[in-house]
């Protein structure tokens, strides 16, 4: 389950990473909203901040990259919580 869903997670991410950064240099996607979000996802997971603020291409990136990372992990929660009822019922 974990070397599959790491796969798919990457295959995702990689598909449209470069489409997203374009989307929001196009649609103005970066925002106080967005750097804020990365701000505390990056001091809560590596105690500092590193993305380069000052490029959009690469603020939209680690934007989704999150995003995604999130998607995939409360799928993940949720399959097993799926599992566990599953267990508890047989």
């Amino acid at each position: 389950m974990g070397a599959i869903t790491g796969k798919i997670c990457i295959i995702t991410l990689r598909v449209d990473y470069y489409k997203s950064a374009l989307l929001g240099l196009k649609t103005g996607l970066v925002s106080f909203n967005v750097i804020q979000f990365i701000k505390e996802y990056e001091e809560g997971n590596f105690g500092e901040v590193y993305t380069d603020f000052s490029d959009p291409e690469k603020v939209v990136n680690i934007y989704v990259y999150i995003l995604r990372e999130e998607i995939v992990e409360r799928w993940k929660h949720r399959r097993e919580e799926g599992l566990a009822l599953i267990h508890e019922w047989a």
